[in-house]
């Protein structure tokens, strides 16, 4: 346990520091922004915060930031003395950088934290510890994400905590339960709020509860599994029904800890509400209602799209439906012209008429048509000539994006339903251009979803567009089940910003065991940053391709600075890719892929849509699709089947120590040859090659894996696989 004995500590200090005279931070307080002052305490907590932190005395408390000092150096149960200016950050009043300060002694005792009630979180307490008891988070049962806010209530009264970037609660389960809370008070922009340290800081009030939320498994196209815990050993009951009010009962006999029930005889491709509970004879404990669906009789067919070349040596037999922009135009114009009853689309941007006529013969010829799209970028193609109603964001809180790229198209057919999703925007370039992916899925859960999704911001179900009941962005709630069995692949799909996208995403990567592979348009999400660094530092060959690494808090630098592999995409096109690819060749590959970048405003403001997708094939045709594009990075020059004029040969391969390359054909200029492993690190490199058999010798440790053989003029790169033994 810390020892903190307040009055010794303080007359140490005031002899140590007699040029300085100290007061205490209650008086501090009452001085003038700019002034200096030297003051006396114990710091309350460390890096789960960030660089800032907070110090106590037994009058009052306030917040120092420094990052270059006190916050690299100072930790929870640190006296120091410290002479600073006053300084205000959006309403907190702090100590600011460059600051003089000693660091006394570690491992003291903390403040008793003051209790108190939500309304009672003022300026007299900012800064200082405080406790309150029999709070209940407005979203109990859901999971803590990072730089959000979270409502709760105590006393009658509302209160909110706040979780940064890498903060220990990311990713933790909201308590279903009153709990205690302790934490430092804060101020943001006129608002105070409770910074929490970690979990320890939420303790609960009862003696008997459930564990997180209720997990949904095994599901089938009449049932499904519900798993969940409780501390003590209780009762196995859920309540469900097909709309929030429930109406069935399943119970399990006995007392237990770990809780399952077998649901059966349920419908195809229908979304249950579920509720457990659990008692223990003297205290029972309740989920929230979760949404839950059953496995559709749909084929689960799902077909992948790219718009430009892949590479299919790494197939493994599996390939993408197209690699041409205009097969990829076309396969979108055929699902619109064989839509029966009913389209939901949601661009954010179009500018290709062709998709305006042909939505406008489908509504014409009696099919619902429904149009959402975002009210900032130019959607020429919706200016003139619409029959069709349509919606757009206007209005939206947080100046969020209606960022999706949707269709969805006749979702109540379960053997013709489709889903139409990806990072491709409806417009020229992005078809026929940008690097981008696009999916059609025929599955009627996974439509059921998308159009749930659809019509929370259409504001109801009807034809024309409710718009005082549409809800975007930060308004949204998380509504739609999250788990899928599409055919036989498991799958999950989340909106943003109601659904924690990016902490889905973060679990995912954080699954990574040998290979992590990433091509993003943008990246500056710093939990996902942190994420994919610890994969790095835990083993995993990462690979990244961004677009852009100059974005305002871009994790470029940070991964590069770490040593992750890291590249800018260096083509004229625009990549504009969101996916991830996860142990493509393990027995868990996984690929994440959608509308949703890796920002803040993907996560916070924009609405989204992410799928995460656990196969085999479709991570292959995703891997293939990667490998393209990190060759033509690699150099800065385009990538070509073969060098005009030479034909490049190769042998023996598999190689032993030696492969000889012929070239037939006329070398117009210097012809380098570079070797890469998998992950991209050059070996060696061979700074002229001659026409006619040039003999290659690999370097001893190269020996005992595939490279690629970089070939590289001034205007084009070729490459071929070589297994060394």
């Amino acid at each position: 346990m810390r020892k903190f004995i307040f009055i010794p500590a303080f007359l140490f200090l005031i002899q140590f520091f007699s040029q300085a005279q100290t007061i205490s931070i209650e008086e501090a307080r009452q001085r003038s922004l700019g002034e200096e002052v030297t003051i006396a305490g114990v710091i309350t907590n460390g890096d789960e915060l960030g660089f800032i932190r907070y110090i106590q005395d037994e009058t009052a408390g306030l917040g120092i930031y420094d990052p270059n000092g006190v916050g690299r150096e100072a930790d929870r149960g640190d006296s120091i003395l410290i002479t600073g200016t006053l300084g205000e950050f959006r309403g907190l009043l702090q100590i600011t950088e460059g600051a003089d300060y000693q660091i006394i002694s570690s491992d003291n005792e903390l403040p008793e934290p003051q209790v108190v009630t939500p309304n009672q979180m003022q300026e007299n307490l900012e800064s200082s510890l405080i406790r309150i008891e029999g709070a209940r988070f407005a979203d109990a049962g859901g999971v803590f994400s990072t730089n959000s806010t979270f409502n709760f209530t105590a006393n009658g009264e509302t209160s909110r905590i706040y979780v940064r970037s890498d903060h220990p609660l990311s990713g933790v389960d909201i308590p279903l339960i009153d709990v205690t809370l302790i934490g430092i008070v804060s101020e943001f922009e006129g608002q105070y709020q409770l910074l929490l340290r970690g979990e320890e800081d939420i303790i609960p009030e009862a003696d008997f509860f459930i564990n997180g939320f209720p997990v949904q498994s095994n599901i089938t196209q009449t049932g499904f599994t519900v798993n969940w815990t409780t501390n003590e050993p209780g009762n196995t009951v859920v309540e469900y029904g097909t709309d929030p009010s429930l109406g069935s009962v399943e119970e399990l006999q006995g007392d237990r800890t770990t809780h399952t029930i077998n649901l059966e005889g349920l419908e195809p491709a229908t979304f249950y509400y579920v509720k457990a509970v659990s008692s223990n004879g003297s205290a029972t404990s309740e989920s929230p209602v979760y949404i839950y669906t059953t496995q559709s009789r749909s084929s689960g067919d799902i077909k992948v799209y790219f718009n430009h070349s892949v590479d299919d040596s790494f197939s493994n037999g599996s390939s993408p439906e197209t690699t041409s922009g205009s097969d990829l135009n076309r396969a979108l114009m055929d699902l619109i012209d064989n839509a029966k009853t009913s389209i939901d689309f949601a661009g954010y941007n179009n500018n290709r008429t062709e998709i305006t006529r042909a939505l406008n013969e489908a509504y014409n010829r009696g099919v619902r048509v429904r149009y959402i799209y975002d009210n900032s970028p130019q959607n020429s193609a919706l200016l003139d000539g619409i029959d069709f109603p349509i919606l757009n964001d206007a209005g939206a809180p947080d100046d969020g994006l209606m960022h999706n790229k949707f269709i969805v198209v006749d979702a109540e057919d379960e053997g013709d339903c489709y889903v139409y999703t990806g990072s491709t925007n409806f417009t020229d370039q992005n078809i026929g251009r940008d690097f981008n992916n696009s999916l059609i899925i025929q599955d009627q859960a996974l439509a059921r979803a998308y159009t749930m999704e659809f019509e929370e911001m259409w504001g109801g179900s009807g034809e024309n567009p409710g718009i005082f009941a549409a809800k975007f962005g930060s308004s949204k709630e998380d509504n739609t089940p999250h788990l899928f069995k599409i055919g036989e692949i498991d799958m999950e799909l989340y909106f943003s910003p109601s659904d924690n996208t990016s902490n889905a995403i973060e679990n995912a990567v954080r699954t990574a065991d040998e290979q992590l592979m990433l091509a993003l348009l943008t990246f500056t999400h710093n939990p996902l940053g942190t994420a994919v660094v610890d994969e790095y530092y835990d083993g995993t060959d990462v690979r990244v391709i961004l677009n852009n690494n100059s974005d305002q808090g871009s994790e470029y630098e940070y991964m590069q600075r770490n040593g992750v592999n890291v590249i800018v995409e260096s083509t004229t096109d625009q990549l504009h890719h969101k996916y991830a690819i996860i142990d493509p060749a393990s027995s868990d590959p996984t690929v994440v892929t959608g509308s949703h970048n890796w920002s803040r405003s993907a996560e916070e403001r924009n609405d989204e849509n992410t799928l995460i997708i656990y196969d085999e094939d479709i991570s292959n045709i995703f891997q293939q699709e990667f490998e393209k594009r990190w060759a033509e990075s690699t150099t800065g020059l385009p990538h070509v089947e073969q060098i005009p004029g030479l034909e490049i040969t190769v042998g023996p391969n598999p190689a032993i120590s030696f492969v000889d390359i012929q070239l037939d054909g006329k070398l117009t200029g210097d012809l380098k040859l570079q070797v890469f492993d998998l992950s991209g690190r050059m070996l060696q490199e061979v700074d002229e090659l001659m026409e006619g058999i040039n003999r290659v010798h690999f370097n001893d440790g190269n020996r005992h894996q595939t490279v690629f053989l970089l070939f590289s003029t001034d205007q084009y790169t070729t490459y071929r696989k070589v297994s060394i033994f």
